[in-house]
């Protein structure tokens, strides 16, 4: 049920980013890659579970940090 407030979240594992992807995966996961860090460009890839307040790690992108990304779900793929 839906509260109208908000709620502070497990942090990310990698830190804040800037201008990454991000995308629904099923009903209770998000992923989010790449993006800007403070540090530089970055290849990582979170995903989130909502329903647990977990993040985790997945195999990062494929040739080095990319930011400035887009993202959809494309249902029944």
């Amino acid at each position: 049920a839906m509260t109208n407030t908000w709620t502070i979240g497990s942090p990310l594992l990698f830190g804040p980013h800037l201008y990454f992807a991000a995308s629904k995966l099923n009903n209770n996961e998000a992923i989010f890659a790449g993006g800007q860090s403070p540090i530089g460009t970055s290849s990582f890839v979170q995903i989130y579970d909502v329903n647990n307040n977990i993040w985790r790690s997945a195999s990062p992108l494929p040739s080095g940090g990319r930011f400035g990304l887009a993202a959809t779900t494309v249902k029944n793929m």
